[in-house]
């Protein structure tokens, strides 16, 4: 069981490198893209911190329901 837990943490850690390495590339896009039409550029912006965030919570789950399940771990 801790071995399973350990390898299941460790495919957590490498997905939340990956999300961390897509947010460096989204912020700068950012920057590449800030000097031209930025109502296009806030739009693709806003979609790729949309998708971000979607891939975040398919990783660590969303915070609410984090938090319950610390709670629910702490009274056992």
């Amino acid at each position: 069981m801790k071995k399973n837990y350990e390898d299941l943490q460790k495919y957590i850690d490498a997905l939340n490198s990956k999300i961390g390495k897509v947010s460096d590339s989204i912020d700068a896009l950012k920057e590449e893209f800030n000097n031209e039409d930025y109502e296009k550029d806030n739009e693709f912006v806003r979609a790729l911190e949309d998708k971000l965030d979607e891939c975040d919570k398919d990783v660590n789950g969303d915070d609410a329901e984090r938090k319950a399940e610390n709670r629910a771990l702490m009274t056992d």
